[in-house]
This record gives structure tokens, sequence and C-alpha cells, in this order.
């Protein structure tokens, strides 16, 4: 799915907007798609899918979390190197390419990062939808968007350009 995704909205510069609606088409298309192939299925066999289509944290093991955990360790180690890129992001397209930002690689970048470590939960627990309605909230109020940052990381960008 992510490579559909991907491969349509990568004409469109990876505007965040084209891909949240390709996104949406996709999995509306995909859940289509498996509501077929659950109706025709045995009855056995559509209960056990029946726990990966919504997700459960009971049926989680420790030898399921492993892997869950060293991607989580790798991405948190990533997270500090791109901090700044994202902070410029957030004050726009035009004023990250002033910084010198390419906004194509960090976008690519951080939705790989958000896909792999997605993908890890999924794979050990399942979809479990409405975390999705909380996290962004939760992102934000962890983060907190702070302006004095990112003219930093522009003075520190300035200075690195005129040295050259």
């Amino acid at each position: 799915m992510t490579a559909v995704v991907l491969g349509v909205t990568i004409k469109g510069r990876l505007a965040p907007e084209l891909m949240i609606l390709v996104g949406i088409a996709v999995a509306a298309f995909l859940g289509a798609a498996d509501d077929i192939l659950l109706n025709r299925a045995a009855l056995e066999a559509a209960e056990a899918a029946k726990v990966w289509q919504f997700g459960s944290l009971n049926i989680v093991s420790w030898p399921a979390a492993w892997p869950l955990l060293i991607i989580l360790t790798l991405l948190l180690l990533s997270a500090p190197f791109l901090s700044r890129p994202i902070r410029a992001l957030e004050l726009g397209d035009d004023t990250a390419v002033s910084f010198g930002l390419h906004v194509a690689r960090v976008r690519l970048t951080l939705t790989a990062g958000g896909v792999l470590l997605v993908a890890a939960v999924v794979a050990a627990v399942g979809p479990i939808g409405f975390i999705a309605l909380r996290s962004s909230t939760s992102g934000v109020m962890a983060d907190g968007f702070d302006q004095r940052s990112a003219a930093r990381f522009h003075r520190r960008r300035r200075r690195r350009n005129s040295r050259r």
C-alpha cells in the first residue's frame, strides 16, 4: 500500500495533502477487497483473520515484541538527526528550501521511518484503529513547536553557507 501511495504522489513532490487523499482511497479499496475475501472464507478462517483485521493486545507475547523494540530503538536513535529538518518543515516548504533543505528527501525519510514503525507495530499486534485518532495530538504535545529553534536552525545554516 505504501509503495502505491508513494508511487502516485512522487510526481506531486510528496505533498502531504495528496498523500493523505491517495492513502484514504487505497485503504478503502483494500478494505473492500478484504471484506470480499472474508465473506468467501470458511468460518474458522474468517474468525482467525478477524483478530488481524481489528488488532488485539491480548495475543501479544514477548517474543513477538522483540522485533518491535529493536525497530523502535533504531528509530529513536535517529530522531535527534531529524529534529532540525522537521522544525524547518513546520515553517513551510518555501522557508525550508530557503534554509537549504531538500524537502522531498526529508519527507521521504520521515515517511519511511513512520511506515517502518507502523509496520512493526501492526506486525506485532495487528491494526488498532482508535490509536490513530490520538497519535497526531500526542505527537504535537510531546514535541511542542518552538519558533526559537527554527530561528537557531536558520542562523546555523546561514553561517555554514557563508563559510563556503
